[in-house]
């Protein structure tokens, strides 16, 4: 680095710790590399003295950067040596470092672990730290640059956001100024996932279906699987990462369980969700598909005469668990277009639905929904169907009716 003194203590005794204190305007060619203004102090165990006021020297390092410097500024430099004159023609020319090697990049949970090989060429002067630039800046200052003084070529650098992907790469200091920076590297910090949410049970026979809503963060990595764990007991199952609902076999009739559901990705398993409701197993399903309508029958009406458009009704309860696997209707040759069949909470939520295709030209009509919906003994549920052009079969001359379903699998 080169520049002049502008100002300067007249001797050693003037510093309680025996340092040349001295003041250098940085050369304008240098002072994008350089502070205008540096701090520099030559220590007693270097036996040299500094030119005098206004003379043009440089400094060769090498030299450490000293972060509790003059008036707390970062411009400060300690030279371990230096050589100095007004012309400096004696002075061993020295230039910014090569670029360090691409650096390895291991994540971990908010932060990275870096390596990298040193420079091949140190520019004629020590290296004296490096510089590793990330890009986007980090989160949890808005920095992009971390300094390490030194020769180490490791660091480790924390705030970041997991399942940001960032780039990172690294240049060199020594006593010349900042060399170029190699090439770059990427690595996205993660970690677990969180906890999945909204777990609800359903009972059923020797067992119960459960649900879940998938974490709101996977950690940065894909979710690999999901561990639903019963308790009393702690029987687990694992399903895998695109469920959102199981069900759990394996329990006792009459003892009742809650369940919790954790998420896994590659860096290992998360925690779990919060307890699920509380459900108790019960009764043995009769033989089934078992239904609420005689296939076999007739409607005593099989046309209503009705030709708007209208949603047909069934009102049910079962007295045992099961799972409601599709939906019937009786089709008069005048009920055409496209029908669609709908489980539904008695509250109006509908559970599964399902369009009906391959019709026949009338009689009963069947289609069965993607997944089978548990249901639980006692609970009223509605059965529907939409008849787009009317003409429907009515049941006890009502458009709704209900129905108590023993042991019902089918509709």
């Amino acid at each position: 680095m080169t520049g002049t003194i502008v100002s300067r203590n007249s001797s050693r005794s003037q510093e309680t710790d025996g340092d040349w204190s001295f003041d250098i305007q940085v050369d304008s060619s240098l002072q994008g590399t350089f502070p205008q203004i540096m701090h520099a102090e030559i220590v007693p165990q270097d036996s040299l003295t500094p030119p005098a006021l206004g003379a043009h020297v440089r400094l060769v390092g090498p030299w450490v950067i000293d972060n509790q410097a003059f008036n707390s500024s970062p411009d400060e430099i300690h030279p371990v040596w230096s050589v100095g004159g007004a012309a400096c023609t004696t002075c061993p020319v020295a230039n910014p470092p090569g670029a360090p090697g691409a650096p390895t990049v291991t994540p971990h949970n908010g932060g990275v672990n870096l390596s990298w090989a040193a420079p091949t060429n140190d520019g004629g002067s020590p290296i004296t730290g490096y510089v590793v630039t990330y890009s986007p800046a980090r989160v949890s200052d808005g920095h992009t640059e971390s300094v390490r003084p030194g020769t180490t070529t490791t660091t480790t650098i924390e705030g970041f956001a997991n399942g940001t992907s960032y780039s990172f790469t690294v240049s060199a200091l020594n006593g010349a100024g900042r060399g170029l920076a190699g090439l770059p590297a990427f690595g996205t910090p993660f970690t677990v996932p969180t906890a999945p949410s909204s777990v609800r049970a359903t009972a059923a026979n020797a067992g119960a279906q459960v649900t879940w809503t998938p974490p709101s963060s996977n950690g940065g990595q894909a979710i690999s699987a999901y561990t639903i764990t019963a308790s009393p007991g702690g029987a687990k199952i694992n399903v895998g990462p695109a469920a959102t609902q199981s069900g759990f076999s394996g329990l006792t009739n009459g003892t009742t369980y809650t369940f919790r559901v954790s998420a896994s990705n590659a860096v290992g398993q998360g925690p779990q969700s919060t307890a699920s409701n509380p459900v108790t197993p019960t009764g043995a399903l009769a033989t089934c598909p078992c239904t609420v309508f005689d296939p076999s029958s007739t409607p005593a009406t099989v046309d209503s005469g009705d030709g708007g458009a209208v949603t047909l009704g069934a009102a049910f309860t079962s007295d045992t668990g099961g799972y409601v696997t599709g939906i019937r209707f009786y089709k008069a040759s005048t009920n055409t277009g496209t029908h669609v069949g709908t489980l539904w909470s008695v509250t109006g939520t509908a559970l599964a639905s399902a369009t009906f295709t391959g019709e026949s030209a009338s009689g009963w009509q069947q289609v069965s929904f993607g997944n089978p919906v548990p249901i639980t003994a006692g609970t009223t549920y509605v059965a529907s169907y939409f008849a787009p052009v009317g003409h429907y079969s009515p049941h006890h001359r009502r458009r709704w009716h209900h129905d108590t379903c023993r042991n019902c699998r089918a509709l």
